[in-house]
């Protein structure tokens, strides 16, 4: 589907022992399916190393709006200046404008702290060894649409089975394969209901990883069909 980035900057500059930072915060649709995976992206630049900071925040969550989880998180020093770069991936569970909107806690430890580490004598039963600095984000507002179908994304529908014709007595066997990347969470085990035939099956098996598109991976699910007239065979006397 289409993406169109959508940014906004929010600038947060603090004098705080010589030390700044500004955050900023993009989705990368305008619009979107419900189900549709949707990729935030949180970066907080530095204005020096910054040693002396650590970030509060983690809007992972389920709720009856939406569900977020972490893609990447990630810090490094570029022209030693320390950069926090945060990567989630929501869903939308409903039609409709929606916005996320998360708090953040700038800590800083305390110069007091420091001091006492350096003195060798370091009381852990203080609670306030930091300063804390409550921020609010601007919100991004994404569009969310309807759809017909609880699974949204891109999908290969694989088949393996026997042939047609089979022996007399011998299980049919079939598997079903979906490749490909979106929301496969929504993706529920398989049940066949045929007269005079006996389902053998484990349920389904799921195994992805998560992208910036959402879940990738394959969704697997095994199947054998033996004629009920066979079963009563093999347990009579």
């Amino acid at each position: 589907m289409k993406r169109s980035l959508v940014s906004i900057i929010v600038f947060l500059l603090l004098d705080l022992s010589a030390s700044t930072y500004k955050w900023s915060a993009s989705a990368d649709k305008e619009t979107a399916y419900i189900n549709e995976a949707i990729l935030l992206t949180y970066v907080c630049e530095f204005s020096d190393a910054s040693e002396l900071y650590t970030i509060d925040f983690n809007p992972v969550q389920d709720n009856e709006h939406f569900s977020i989880k972490l893609l990447k998180e990630r810090q490094v020093l570029k022209d030693l200046k320390r950069v926090n770069t945060y990567e989630y991936i929501a869903y939308v569970k409903k039609e409709g404008s929606i916005s996320f909107d998360f708090d953040i806690v700038m800590k800083k430890t305390t110069q007091e702290s420091i001091n006492s580490v350096i003195r060798g004598h370091y009381d852990d039963s203080k609670s306030e060894s930091f300063v804390s600095t409550p921020i609010k984000q601007l919100p991004l507002m994404v569009n969310i649409k309807d759809t017909f179908s609880k699974l949204v994304g891109e999908f290969i529908l694989n088949v393996e089975q026997d042939m047609p014709k089979i022996t007399a007595y011998q299980p049919y066997h079939l598997e079903m394969q979906i490749q490909g990347v979106g929301n496969f969470t929504n993706l529920d085990s398989v049940h066949f209901a045929i007269d005079g035939v006996k389902v053998f099956t484990e349920g389904a098996v799921l195994k992805t990883k998560l992208t910036q598109d959402g879940e990738k991976g394959v969704w697997s699910q095994k199947f054998a069909f033996v004629s009920e007239s066979h079963l009563k065979y093999l347990s009579s006397p």
